[in-house]
């Protein structure tokens, strides 16, 4: 028995051995196995039996085991998170090991006064275990938490459904998962009254596809200073917001923009400007990113963006503005503060000096 043990140990890697295990000379296996267990636990194996065992790397409790094995696991997580109260039910170790609904399984035996001794005293002495408490409550505290935040920082509840925290939260389905409480009536009070008292944030809301679009405008606003979007601009996640924008301005114009979207939008620095100035504001931002790729707004004349718009010639085309004192002080103010630029150094593309003339 013991060289078909070694065997299925060669085959498979492990002595985790199926009870009904027989093998194809008739020995069944399995049932030896938990013999051998049984006759441990009874204190009649033999000592050179045992040690025989051992030596293959036999376990006599492999529940026993597999449990110190995840505590071990839960250790670890506090080394490095403080605590097992930011655990979340779906948590996962690198090899796979579901942690959290390990965590909710030990809480639960933990109430019903299902564990040893030995194991409530190891659980009890590590920080956030609570018993009173659940993976999922200690979750939803965590994403409460953000979503507070969120509402303060962005003054609304409308959070993207692909949105995550800086520390790995899935803000938006968290919200979607709340709301569907919601809806379904599976919602407790107190955590419904705790949701509708964040500044902005309601239940009742149904996010769209608007709203993602929205907040990266919102975001791009943040980043540049206005909402001047060139139509080909595509946002991180691959949403066209370019397009986006330039659908909502000509909504606007046609006058069939919903209101609750234009109050939104016209909030936005540089919403409402006129395509004369949309264009100034487009080709000025894409001057100040090529400045900060290439450290300098020197660029040539004949330089064309990659979704073709004529930079080098705009840009030309300023410098003999601000030369002839023609660009109003604020853009003229922008533009010098751009590394490089120089209206004094470029001439109009074409344009030939006296003694260039061909005679």
């Amino acid at each position: 028995a013991l060289g078909a043990l070694a065997a299925y140990k060669d085959a498979h890697g492990d002595l985790e051995v199926p009870r009904g295990l027989v093998t194809p000379d008739g020995l069944r296996l399995g049932d030896w196995v938990a013999n051998q267990r049984h006759l441990w636990r009874q204190g009649v194996l033999s000592a050179e039996r045992e040690e025989q065992l051992e030596t293959l790397g036999f376990l006599f409790d492999p529940r026993q085991y597999h449990w110190e094995r995840q505590y071990s696991m839960a250790e670890a997580y506090v080394d490095q998170h403080g605590s097992l109260s930011s655990m979340v039910r779906t948590f996962a170790t690198s090899d796979g090991t579901n942690l959290g609904q390990w965590l909710r399984r030990q809480r639960e035996m933990y109430r019903a006064d299902g564990l040893d001794v030995g194991r409530r005293q190891k659980l009890e002495a590590l920080p956030g275990f609570n018993a009173n408490s659940s993976t999922f409550t200690d979750s939803f505290e965590r994403f409460y938490q953000r979503l507070e935040e969120y509402c303060r920082v962005h003054g609304d509840g409308l959070v993207p459904q692909s949105h995550v925290t800086e520390d790995g939260l899935q803000l938006g389905r968290f919200v979607d998962r709340m709301r569907g409480e919601f809806r379904r009536g599976e919602m407790e009070l107190e955590r419904q009254r705790r949701l509708e008292s964040l500044p902005g944030f309601t239940l009742h809301h149904v996010r769209s596809s608007w709203d993602d679009k929205f907040h990266l405008l919102k975001e791009y606003c943040d980043d540049h200073g206005h909402s001047a979007v060139p139509k080909g601009h595509v946002a991180h996640d691959g949403t066209a917001l370019g397009l986006f924008v330039h659908r909502q301005r000509a909504k606007l114009r046609a006058g069939t923009l919903r209101p609750e979207h234009q109050y939104r939008l016209e909030a936005l620095p540089g919403f409402n400007m006129s395509h004369y100035e949309l264009d100034w504001e487009v080709k000025f931002g894409l001057l100040r990113k090529y400045c900060s790729d290439h450290g300098t707004a020197q660029l040539p004349p004949g330089y064309v963006t990659e979704d073709g718009v004529g930079l080098g010639r705009w840009l030309a085309n300023q410098k003999a503005k601000v030369r002839k004192d023609a660009l109003d002080v604020e853009r003229t103010r922008r533009l010098a503060s751009l590394p490089g630029f120089d209206p004094g150094q470029v001439r109009a593309a074409g344009a030939r000096t006296r003694r260039e003339t061909p005679r």
